[in-house]
């Protein structure tokens, strides 16, 4: 009931999804030890938050915890190849 699915979308970004009775919710993990500023963490969450906005009709349904590993800018692609599959 309570278990996430993971799966590492590259070797900077996991994510964690979790089926949901409504429309869902996307979570976003970024460590202060990962990136420092808080200005650059928030500009993640956003972009992050953007593109399953923009892909809504995928990830209706779940509920998403993306936990980023390394300072990086998160890659369209690799998530609408992850929620493709989900």
């Amino acid at each position: 009931m309570y278990a996430w699915d993971v799966k590492k979308v590259s070797n900077k970004i996991s994510i964690y999804k979790q089926e949901s009775a409504g429309k869902g919710s996307v979570l976003v993990s970024i460590p202060k030890r990962v990136v420092k500023s808080a200005v650059r963490r928030n500009e993640i969450r956003r972009k992050t938050k953007e593109i399953f906005r923009k892909n809504k009709t995928l990830s209706d349904g779940y509920y998403f915890l993306v936990k980023f590993e390394i300072d990086c800018d998160p890659e369209v692609g690799e998530f609408i190849n992850y929620l493709k599959d989900v």
